[in-house]
């Protein structure tokens, strides 16, 4: 089965805004996710969310990249609900070189999180 081609149109604007709100609101990281496939029974993946209380404009980032998912976080006792727009590892690959230019708290922990996914090959992981 070949892969979905994604592909990704947006203005510097666009771009902007959408580095604005992961700067704010993002997480970017890289977790140890269990796999009892591996030799030492777990391994590592990257992931990006951007957590907010407002639906519509996680949905409208989510509709104009054309990437990721929305869905609605685990609510917690007296707290507003909230929202997170995910990115899988390959829609990362795409759209976070688009917004590199345009972040500044986050810009390390990008680069960082970019170099760990060149590391992939085929949905296995090397170097880390």
């Amino acid at each position: 089965m070949k892969a979905k081609v994604i592909r990704v149109e947006l203005t510097p604007t666009e771009l902007a805004y959408i580095a604005g709100l992961m700067d704010g609101e993002g997480c970017l990281n890289i977790y140890r996710l269990t796999n009892r496939t591996c030799k030492r029974g777990y391994t590592f993946a990257g992931r990006i969310s951007v957590t907010n209380t407002d639906l519509d404009t996680l949905v409208e980032i989510c509709e104009l990249t054309t990437v990721g998912r929305v869905r609605r976080r685990t609510d917690q006792t007296g707290r507003k609900p909230c929202w997170s727009w995910d990115l899988s590892p390959r829609e990362i690959k795409v759209i976070l070189p688009m917004l590199m230019p345009y972040l500044r708290i986050k810009k390390r922990q990008a680069e960082v999180l970019m170099r760990f996914l060149s590391t992939q090959v085929w949905g296995h992981r090397r170097g880390f």
